[in-house]
């Protein structure tokens, strides 16, 4: 089973980012894992309004997207502040 992660500040990606001159690229690939995340937003819910996916099934997945890309939010501003 996967090892539970405290904080983003433990992620190993974070810490090279915040180590390297790579910032920018780094709030850039962030930045693009955003859209992804709402183009899968945007296809749970086209699954749910056509029937291909019941509320039930969406529901959970529409939370999950919200969660990760509050997350997301976070890490890109945390990043941008320093």
């Amino acid at each position: 089973m996967a090892e539970k992660t405290g904080s983003y500040k433990d992620l190993i990606v974070w810490q090279q980012a915040m180590d390297r001159e790579v910032r920018g690229s780094y709030q850039q690939f962030l930045r693009i894992a955003q859209g992804s995340l709402k183009e899968l937003e945007t296809q749970l819910l086209i699954a749910e309004r056509t029937g291909i996916a019941p509320n039930a099934t969406a529901a959970p997945l529409l939370a999950s997207t919200e969660s990760v890309g509050k997350l997301l939010r976070l890490l890109i501003r945390k990043l941008s502040a320093d």
